[in-house]
């Protein structure tokens, strides 16, 4: 009789369990969201207002005593330079400051008003007049520089003031015709079997460099050196120039064209062409010079170098920056 119960209360339980699974939902109907409730959005701090924008040597001030980290601030400064256009995130770095001269602080990968996307580094100009709204901080490079910079993802609130036209014109200009157009020679390793490595051909009318002697090579060092060039309240700039070499081993290794901004400190450039080295023919050579406009004191340098081994030759003329 036992039994008999048991197995009647085990059926009356398996029904139970089956009914209620009947009234569960499937997963896909499941909600875990309370029905009619919005949720609230999170609040942003702002560290000050677009009427009360900071200068940008009171946001230089603020980031140095650590006041930046909680929000976003608003600053408002003068275009001292546009650097760079990252295509990929269609954004702008330049610089700001509080005499539109100085680069004071960079505002790093920003975007336009009401954080439109930018077209073309044209898109802003020196001497305008910006607020911008950002997260600022100090950023450390990998010289161990300092930069004081709003941080990428800002955005322009206003903007206005007539831009500073760019300089017109040539800003450094030699064609070698009559003589070395106030270049300057430094040889950095002369051998004592040479005179010179740069010398003026008075005939062909360019600048040439060359550490072969007789019938033997040496190794050299050599910079021919511009004039000091200004750049100031220029976005852009491009040198340009004529140069025809031969004789040597690997060109762009050989024939360097550097820039120095103190005439003690050189950095390469790429140079957009160099001669195959199976003629004597001229060709022409671009270099651009983007990353110095703004700057009031340029150098150009033609820096040739030779082993015991390979010793080419370097021609250059027609120079021009502009």
């Amino acid at each position: 009789m036992k039994k008999i119960i048991y197995s009647m209360m085990a059926l009356a339980i398996s029904a139970t369990v089956f009914t209620s699974c009947e009234d569960v939902p499937s997963p896909y109907n499941m909600t875990f969201e309370e029905p009619n409730v919005t949720p609230t959005p999170q609040p942003t701090t702002d560290l000050n207002t677009e009427a009360t924008a900071w200068t940008v040597a009171e946001a230089v001030q603020k980031i140095q005593a650590g006041q930046t980290t909680n929000g976003e601030a608003y600053v408002k400064g003068i275009i001292s330079a546009v650097t760079f256009y990252d295509q990929n995130h269609k954004s702008l770095s330049y610089y700001i400051s509080d005499n539109g001269t100085d680069k004071t602080l960079q505002v790093f990968s920003g975007k336009g008003v009401n954080g439109a996307d930018f077209a073309a580094k044209t898109d802003l100009q020196v001497g305008q007049t910006v607020v911008v709204k950002g997260n600022l901080k100090a950023f450390t490079n990998k010289q161990g520089q300092t930069i004081m910079e709003i941080d990428k993802g800002s955005k322009i609130i206003t903007i206005g003031g007539s831009a500073t036209p760019q300089p017109s014109g040539v800003a450094l200009a030699a064609t070698f015709a009559t003589g070395e157009d106030n270049f300057t020679i430094n040889n950095i390793t002369l051998p004592s079997e040479l005179t010179f490595v740069w010398k003026h051909d008075a005939k062909n009318k360019y600048m040439k460099a060359s550490a072969h002697k007789g019938s033997d090579n040496y190794a050299s060092e050599s910079r021919l050196v511009s004039p000091a060039f200004s750049l100031a309240g220029r976005t852009s700039a491009t040198l340009s120039f004529k140069h025809a070499a031969k004789f040597f081993a690997n060109a762009a290794n050989e024939f360097k064209v550097q820039v120095s901004t103190d005439g003690t400190t050189w950095h390469d450039v790429a140079v957009s062409a160099y001669p195959t080295g199976t003629d004597w023919k001229f060709i022409d050579a671009t270099c651009d010079l983007s990353a110095y406009a703004g700057q009031p004191i340029v150098y150009i340098g033609f820096h040739y170098t030779s082993t015991a081994t390979t010793a080419g030759t370097w021609e250059i003329s027609n120079v021009e920056v502009k």
